[in-house]
């Protein structure tokens, strides 16, 4: 097994058990491993799954895929962040929310697309980004906007 395999591995462990990778983990692992702490970011920061900071408690996720964009996705994922108060990546202060981008979630017909907390949410506007998020903060499910 190639060093690096065997790293992807521990890393996705972490990720697994703590949710996100820690300085401290990825500082563990490069002495593990005996590589220098950039190669271990590098590794992380290529690969989507990861992350370095903890999760929202619900993840939204904004495709941004081709018939997305061309069907308003970026327009629902400013709405998102404005609403929020958060970048994409980003997870409120609170612990509630994380946003996030996804390349495409292949349902490219009912664009754009956000699922929250991988239930798809199609055909959204701006508009009805409330229907997604309540203003204290909860959890909602637009009435026949939802699919499994």
């Amino acid at each position: 097994m190639s060093c690096r395999y065997a790293l992807m591995e521990r890393l996705i462990a972490v990720q697994q058990r703590d949710g996100y990778i820690t300085r401290a983990a990825a500082e563990a692992l490069a002495r593990e491993f005996g590589l220098p702490l950039s190669r271990v970011y590098s590794i992380v920061t290529f690969h989507s799954r990861f992350r370095f900071a903890p999760r929202g408690e619900h993840t939204l996720q904004v495709c941004t895929g081709t018939a997305c964009a061309l069907r308003g996705g970026q327009e629902i994922l400013q709405a998102l962040s404005a609403a929020l108060g958060i970048e994409p990546g980003g997870t409120t202060p609170d612990g509630r929310f994380s946003l996030e981008t996804v390349a495409c979630v292949g349902a490219c017909g009912l664009a754009p697309v956000v699922l929250l907390d991988g239930e798809v949410h199609d055909r959204l506007t701006p508009g009805e980004i409330g229907a997604l998020i309540s203003p204290n903060g909860q959890k909602n499910s637009p009435n026949g906007k939802k699919r499994p």
